[in-house]
């Protein structure tokens, strides 16, 4: 949804003379690898940012909605969203349904946050500690029903 979004404003001006295509079809032509890891990373952070606002004023109330997040996450959420489209694409060509993709989205998600936080930690660069939440996976990666939903939620762009 986002790439045909991009594709049409990157791609505009050209073939402005062409038919055009029917509803639900792609057109084979794709925004470079650059720009859709560019975009990934800026679409993340965002969500990050956003995340954190609402969960802190849920804790404090406050109505600033300061989130926050690391330049960290700016490669980790555009490579996790550029392999995810390698793994959208195997899954739908295999025909898997909603949900047996939804849990591949979360199970990868998973990995993926665990891999780079034990990699920042080794660094001591890792900016977030889940130590004070109960069902925490070596104080890096939650393992909540809550934390289930937000990471479908993320994963919409990949149905």
């Amino acid at each position: 949804m986002v790439e045909k979004i991009l594709s049409t404003i990157y791609w505009a001006g050209e073939d402005e003379e062409a038919p055009a295509e029917p509803h639900g079809s792609r057109s084979g032509r794709s925004l470079p690898a650059l720009v859709r890891l560019y975009v990934y990373a800026l679409h993340g952070c965002l969500c990050e940012v956003a995340f954190t606002a609402v969960w802190d004023w849920y804790d404090t109330r406050d109505r600033r909605l300061a989130g926050h997040s690391s330049l960290w996450a700016l490669p980790m959420y555009a490579t996790a969203i550029y392999l995810m489209e390698s793994l959208r694409a195997w899954l739908l060509a295999r025909r898997h349904l909603l949900p047996v993709r939804l849990a591949a989205y979360t199970l990868f998600i998973y990995l993926w946050e665990l891999s780079w936080g034990v990699g920042l930690r080794l660094l001591g660069a890792c900016p977030w500690d889940y130590s004070g939440f109960k069902y925490n996976l070596a104080e890096i990666r939650l393992l909540t029903d809550s934390e289930v939903a937000v990471q479908n939620g993320n994963v919409y762009l990949c149905l």
